[in-house]
C-alpha cells in the first residue's frame, strides 16, 4: 500500500470553495483564498496539492500547521485523515479522487460589519472603506475594495449545473439570508445535503421560509455565528442585537425539522476570546439541542492571538480546557494556538489603533480594555 505523505490532507482534493463575485477560489474553509487566474481555475490549488504530496507545508494551510506545532494536538487536517481510508491515497496521487463538496459565496451583501471581517465578505465593510481607508500596516492588503464580477447568480448556477452529482453544497456570504438570490439559488441545488452560514439576524418570517424551502433536502446544516455574549458580541459583530439573536436562535431550535442540524460557529479573536468565561456557560445551556464548533482567527493578523496579552492566557486556557468534557469541536486547535502564540507589541499597538478608529466611526464604546 502506498504511504501517506506526512503533509497530506484530503480536504485539498475533496473540497472546492468559490467566490465568483470576488474571483477567488480555495480548498478547505480554513485555507487561504487565491485569485482565480485567466486560465485554469484550479491552477494555484494544483500547486498546493503538489506541495502536500511532497512533504511541503504549503503556507495556504497555516491554520493546521499552527496547532500541529504542539505534539499530541489534533488539527483539522488530522481529523480529515482519521476519516480517510488509507487505501484511498492512490486516488489522490493519480488524480482520480472525486470532488465531494462545494461551497459557494453568493456575494458580500451583509447587514453586519464584524471587526474581523473585510470588504470581500461584507458590503458594510466595503462601504466603510470606500468612505475612508483604515490606517493599517500588517493587514494593509486585507481591506482593499474588491473588484466585483457581475452575474454572480448565473455563475453559481452554472457551477451547480457542472457538478450535479456533488454530494454536499454549502452557501455562504456576506449574509445569505440578507441576499435576494439565496432562495433562488437553493431551488437549483440537486444535492441531498445543504449547508449554510448565517448571523441569524433576521425576522422570524425569514426563518419560517428557510425551514419551508429546505424540505427537499435530506440533511440541512445551519451554521449560526456567535463568538461572545452581550456587549462584546455586539461590538465584535457590529450590527448584532444579542437579545434578538438569542430569541431567533431559540425559535429556530424549537421549530427546526428533524432533517435540520443547527451548529454554533465561534471564531475567537484576541478580543472575543476574553469573554469565554461568560460565553462558555451561555453555550452550555444549548448543547443538548445544538452543536458547537470553535476556531481561531489568523487573518486579519492583528486580531490573532499574538495581540492577546499574556496575562489573560492562563484563565482563558483553563476555561477552554474545562469544555473538553462537553461536545465542543475545535478546542484543541484554539488551545494550542493560544499556547504557541507570542505576544507582538507592535501588532498589538496596531490593534488598539484599529479598534479605536472602528469605535469612533460607529460612535460606540469599546467594551473591554485592550491592554
Amino acid at each position: 500500500m502506498q504511504e501517506i505523505p506526512k503533509t497530506f490532507c484530503p480536504a485539498k482534493w475533496d473540497e472546492l470553495l468559490i467566490n465568483a463575485e470576488s474571483n477567488m477560489v480555495y480548498s478547505c474553509c480554513k485555507s487561504v483564498p487565491t485569485t482565480i487566474g485567466s486560465g485554469d481555475m484550479l491552477e494555484n490549488i494544483k500547486k498546493q496539492r503538489e506541495n502536500l504530496l511532497n512533504g511541503i507545508q504549503d503556507p495556504a494551510c497555516n491554520y493546521c500547521w499552527l496547532p500541529e506545532k504542539i505534539p499530541g494536538t489534533k488539527s483539522r487536517r488530522h481529523i480529515y485523515l482519521e476519516k480517510m481510508e488509507s487505501s484511498d491515497i492512490s486516488k489522490y496521487v493519480d488524480g482520480t479522487a472525486n470532488l465531494k463538496y462545494i461551497e459557494l459565496n453568493i456575494g458580500n451583501q451583509c447587514n453586519f460589519q464584524c471587526t474581523y471581517c473585510k470588504p470581500n465578505f461584507s458590503s458594510k465593510w466595503e462601504n466603510d472603506v470606500r468612505k475612508k481607508p483604515y490606517k493599517l500596516y500588517t493587514d494593509r492588503f486585507a481591506y482593499e475594495i474588491p473588484k466585483k464580477n457581475k452575474d454572480v447568480l448565473d455563475k453559481n448556477l452554472k457551477l451547480l449545473e457542472e457538478h450535479k452529482n456533488i454530494h454536499k453544497v454549502t452557501i455562504i456570504g456576506g449574509e445569505p439570508l440578507y441576499n435576494k438570490n439565496f432562495f433562488t439559488l437553493i431551488k437549483h441545488i440537486d444535492s441531498k445535503w445543504l449547508g449554510m452560514a448565517t448571523n441569524l439576524s433576521c425576522n422570524k418570517e425569514t426563518i419560517d421560509r428557510l425551514i419551508n424551502e429546505t424540505k427537499k433536502f435530506e440533511h440541512v446544516l445551519v451554521n449560526v455565528s456567535l463568538d461572545a455574549t452581550g456587549g462584546i458580541a455586539e461590538f465584535a459583530r457590529h450590527g448584532l442585537n444579542f437579545n434578538q439573536w438569542k430569541e431567533n436562535f431559540e425559535y429556530l431550535l424549537k421549530n427546526k425539522p428533524d432533517y435540520m442540524v443547527v451548529q454554533v460557529i465561534s471564531l475567537f479573536t484576541s478580543v472575543t476570546v476574553r469573554d469565554i468565561e461568560n460565553f462558555a456557560p451561555f453555550m452550555l445551556n444549548y448543547l443538548d439541542q445544538t452543536k458547537w464548533h470553535v476556531s481561531f482567527c489568523i487573518d486579519p493578523k492583528i486580531q490573532g492571538f499574538s495581540t492577546l496579552p499574556d496575562r489573560y492566557k492562563p484563565a482563558i486556557i483553563n476555561c477552554l480546557e474545562s469544555l473538553k468534557s462537553h461536545p465542543v469541536s475545535g478546542l484543541d486547535g484554539v488551545i494550542s494556538a493560544i499556547k504557541v502564540s507570542k505576544f507582538n507589541a507592535t501588532m498589538h499597538n496596531e490593534l488598539v489603533s484599529f479598534m479605536n478608529d472602528f469605535a469612533k466611526r460607529k460612535n460606540i464604546e469599546i467594551p473591554i480594555c485592550l491592554n
